[in-house]
């Protein structure tokens, strides 16, 4: 039986997570504490022989997290048949089916090196690599409902789109950025890169922040005629969307009590500029209660995500196959109960 006062508090009945659900709130904070102490949050299907493998994301092959994914996918091998082996990876967005684990992996020759280049997920390319050049084939793919759907999803739903840009843009530099930094990568490639995302994320969400947009054929004319055209364009779409999305972080900041801006992060002193306080703007969990348009939208993005994960879990596992999957560990947070069922 339904209690009336969870259902008026937004608090799931159903054993999933919920974003507007309280109690939902306090049990994931309770659990991403094991997982700053523990590095990983590992859930296995009771009856169906899956491994979901919730990881803290690294590039680092020497941390704790890698680790453990290590002897976890070494019991795994062991515990499971060649035929039944299906392995998952987070974020390889618009690549269905079978991922080309040889394109993957060119110029790749140690576990390490996967692992700088691919992070948590760098592991399991490197087992496949393994086995391909065994003459073996092992079946590897990245469930991540494509972005184009889960935007008409959004749109349908009333989200604006210049808060899904804006929350595509601060995850981009989040993880773009950040990580770029701490290699010491050029503050210009960075922005290039960027650049690119922006024109794509513009494209995706029709925010409209990109005023010079130009049709493919045009591009390729202008490259034609002019081989260093592109990159001045780069950097024009780059100034132009950069320009808005500052204005709108600095608008959500300052209901938010924090100062940090777009462009102070290409600045390279992420001693004075905090990720954190970028993530915090676009997290789905905000948990000092100031909640932004785009935290709402990053809520709702990440659970059609996990809706489509949990449902390519299941598929595999109807085809007779034992998934081990590897997503961030929020992602297996939110759905352990349904995994802990399967």
């Amino acid at each position: 039986m339904k209690n009336p006062e969870s259902e008026k508090a937004g608090m799931c009945s159903h054993g999933n997570f919920s974003d507007s659900c309280v109690k939902c709130r306090e049990v994931i904070i309770e659990k991403h504490d094991q997982l700053d102490n523990e590095g990983v949050y590992v859930i296995h299907g009771q009856e169906s022989g899956a491994v979901a493998f919730g990881s803290i994301h690294t590039n680092n092959p020497e941390s704790i997290t890698i680790a453990k994914l290590k002897d976890s996918l070494n019991e795994y091998e062991q515990s499971v048949e060649r035929a039944e082996i299906s392995l998952m990876v987070e974020g390889m967005h618009g690549q269905e089916g079978q991922l080309d684990v040889e394109k993957l992996m060119e110029g790749v020759s140690t576990l390490g090196e996967s692992v700088k280049r691919h992070g948590e997920s760098g592991v399991l390319f490197w087992y496949a690599k393994q086995a391909l050049d065994k003459g073996e084939t092992v079946k590897i793919t990245s469930p991540e409902r494509p972005e184009d759907d889960i935007v008409t999803v959004l749109h349908k739903e009333g989200f604006a789109a210049e808060d899904i840009a804006t929350y595509l843009s601060l995850r981009a530099l989040t993880s773009s950025v950040g990580r770029g930094v701490k290699r010491d990568e050029p503050m210009a490639l960075l922005k290039q890169k960027f650049a690119r995302e922006a024109y794509h994320i513009d494209q995706l969400t029709g925010a409209g922040w990109i005023e010079d947009v130009r049709t493919e054929a045009e591009l390729k004319e202008m490259v034609d005629k002019d081989p260093g055209a592109l990159s001045a364009y780069v950097e024009l779409v780059g100034a132009q969307f950069l320009s808005r999305l500052n204005a709108r972080v600095m608008e959500l900041g300052s209901k938010m009590g924090i100062s940090t801006t777009v462009e102070s992060l290409f600045s390279g002193d992420l001693q004075n500029v905090s990720i954190d306080d970028v993530n915090e703007l676009s997290d789905p969990l905000d948990f000092s209660g100031r909640d932004t348009p785009v935290n709402k939208v990053s809520g709702r993005w990440n659970a059609l995500r996990d809706e489509y994960l949990l449902s390519s879990i299941q598929e595999s596992i109807a085809q007779g196959e034992k998934p081990f999957v590897v997503f961030g560990a929020s992602h297996v947070i939110v759905l352990e109960d349904s995994l802990k069922g399967l």
